[in-house]
């Protein structure tokens, strides 16, 4: 503050995540059990960050918030918490990737809570061949669309969520895909990401990379100047 400069916080309720996707290295913990933190202690730690360090930016940094029904209480309290006191000012979420009803109950909630003014829906892609490569076949598009459409529906923006260069992609299944979220009318935001092999990840595993002929080339870059 005494540089003029907003806080932002990163804060967890949990630990781990139990799905596998090829690309991903989620502090090591994918394919884990997920641990959950004690319910009271996660509401006081919500209302000190919120009351006594007023961050501008929150960054909720569960792997699936959204995972069980413990999120949907822990959400109604971030809402309570911020009517009291108007913190924090920005909030970002990753939400689960199969918990249809779930996701968009909580999304409803944030939103009327004025929490967030987006959601994030991290399709990646929508070839279902794609998604096999890349160890998300038990995640289908037709879960994004039926959230997206709903929250649409309700008022929400959606942001959608690509990756460019996955496993097993190509030029016409990259169009054809990108082409399918317009049409489900995913229209307000589309970001896309460049396909990154994280060290820990399973991609980076060399049977996997030999398998898909990966080549990898090392590029630094300042994202937030992109």
């Amino acid at each position: 503050k005494d540089r003029g400069l907003e806080l932002g916080i990163i804060f967890e309720t949990n630990r781990g995540c139990p799905f596998a996707c090829a690309y991903c290295d989620w502090g090591s913990a994918t394919m884990s059990k997920v641990r959950q933190f004690d319910l009271q202690r996660t509401y006081d730690e919500i209302e000190f960050v919120c009351n006594e360090l007023k961050p501008n930016f929150w960054f909720h940094a569960d792997a699936n918030f959204g995972l069980t029904d413990k999120d949907i209480d822990v959400a109604n309290h971030l809402v309570k918490t911020k009517s009291q006191c108007g913190y924090p000012k920005t909030f970002y979420y990753s939400p689960s990737k199969n918990t249809v009803k779930r996701n968009i109950e909580l999304a409803k909630i944030l939103w009327d809570g004025k929490v967030i003014d987006t959601f994030n829906i991290g399709i990646q892609h929508a070839d279902k061949d794609v998604l096999m490569a890349n160890k998300r076949g038990n995640i289908t598009p037709a879960q994004f669309e039926r959230v997206g459409k709903e929250l649409i529906n309700y008022g929400i923006p959606a942001n959608t969520q690509m990756i460019l260069g996955m496993p097993g992609d190509t030029r016409d299944k990259w169009f054809d895909s990108l082409c399918q979220i317009f049409e489900w009318g995913f229209h307000c935001e589309t970001k896309v990401y460049w396909y990154n092999l994280l060290p820990n990840a399973p991609a980076a595993h060399p049977d996997y990379m030999d398998q898909w002929q990966i080549e990898t080339k090392p590029i630094i870059y300042n994202q937030s100047r992109l």
